[in-house]
């Protein structure tokens, strides 16, 4: 490569590998894209026990900051990380900065007044949807500093990256966090998943097979799901559920699915980390299913499609950027337990026109592919980088 166009990227986030979500995904397949083609890349995130406090890649080095899980964490994250990066920028060894969220955010405005580095900053949540106890706070505090906190950084940011044309529309008329002159789209790119050996059954019994993929937490609407299963399997007694992912709620999701009688049509598989196992389990789905009440993108939705596999998702604005009702998947209105139910039972009453939908699927997210969004993600860095 030449070294005139040499890039040096620090990501810093709040939430990175080993966790497994939709923004340690996209970090990670934004970074190895960078690093094949030659760039050097820092990550700075959270550390957590009992993880390296530096760990060097194939795709970069991970620095590891913070105290754990304690009250005030994002507080040490921020200040620690901000003098980190000025660190950095006074020895000109960066060029180019993205923060992935709020707090990576305000730890990136230091280096860019005192040494114009240029930071690109993407929201991988909706910000009316942000946990105000991640950030240590109060919902009260939060709620005062959300607007302001947001005002600040995407007034110091370089660009303000959207998943879509919808989100940063959304952006740019509604939540207002920057002129839409410093909004670029940049998608979260999907990578392609090995074709799996043997699908994943059911302990070997044969069944309809619905799948959710996510963070079990009360934003993802998972209890919705679950609330609609018993109209699905009264209509469909072969239909249960695989969920995989963790998270705070998977307690109380047990005990609802305990609660509705439906504990044995419904599985909860942890964590899947191999991407075979993966593929292997969403191959093996009649449907993923994905009834969040707020998503700026989606990652899931934009997997299964690259497989084959139809979805249905609640009205999010990241659904509305992938799913294509009746061509690719079903995007039900309402956030309604009934009419989830109903989706579903469309799906499983119409194998046929099912089948014919995913297999539309992978050519409507073809420009998620990892090969093409890197190459657009390296273009506005390249562009950032001479725009001090």
């Amino acid at each position: 490569m030449n070294r005139a166009n040499h890039l040096r990227v620090l990501e810093v986030t709040t939430s990175y590998l080993p966790k497994v979500n939709g923004t340690t995904l996209t970090v990670r397949n934004l970074l190895s894209s960078l690093s094949r083609k030659g760039h050097d890349v820092l990550v700075f995130t959270r550390w957590r026990s009992p993880l390296a406090r530096r760990e060097t890649g194939s795709a970069g080095t991970v620095y590891r900051i913070g105290v754990g899980r304690r009250r005030g964490e994002n507080l040490y994250f921020l200040v620690f990380c901000a003098l980190g990066i000025c660190g950095l920028a006074r020895k000109n060894r960066v060029d180019a900065i993205h923060a992935h969220g709020l707090v990576p955010g305000m730890a990136s405005i230091p280096a860019r007044i005192i040494y114009r580095v240029p930071f690109l900053l993407t929201f991988h949540q909706e910000p009316g949807f942000v946990n105000p106890t991640a950030h240590g706070l109060g919902p009260a505090s939060y709620r005062a500093l959300s607007p302001a906190a947001l005002a600040l950084v995407s007034r110091f940011a370089t660009y303000v990256s959207a998943q879509s044309r919808l989100v940063a529309d959304a952006y740019s008329k509604e939540l207002r966090i920057a002129g839409p002159e410093k909004i670029v789209v940049l998608p979260n790119p999907i990578t392609p998943r090995p074709m799996p050996k043997a699908r994943a059954g059911r302990s070997g019994s044969e069944g309809e097979k619905l799948l959710y993929v996510g963070n079990l937490a009360k934003n993802k609407g998972v209890d919705l799901l679950l609330r609609a299963m018993p109209d699905v399997i009264d209509r469909h007694p072969g239909a249960y559920l695989v969920a995989i992912g963790r998270g705070p709620q998977l307690d109380n999701l047990r005990a609802l699915a305990k609660s509705l009688g439906i504990s044995d049509k419904v599985i909860f598989r942890g964590e899947v980390l191999n991407d075979e196992a993966m593929a292997c389990e969403y191959s093996s789905s009649k449907v993923l299913v994905l009834p969040s009440f707020s998503e700026l993108f989606g990652l899931v939705l934009a997997e299964a499609l690259s497989l084959g596999i139809p979805v249905i998702s609640t009205d999010t604005i990241g659904a509305k950027s992938i799913v294509r009702p009746m061509e690719n998947g079903l995007i039900i209105e309402s956030r309604s337990h009934e009419l989830l139910a109903k989706a579903i039972d469309w799906v499983l009453s119409n194998p046929l026109k099912a089948s014919k939908m995913g297999s539309r699927g992978p050519a409507t997210v073809e420009h998620l592919a990892l090969e093409r969004v890197g190459s657009q993600y390296e273009r506005i860095l390249s562009f950032m980088s001479g725009v001090r």
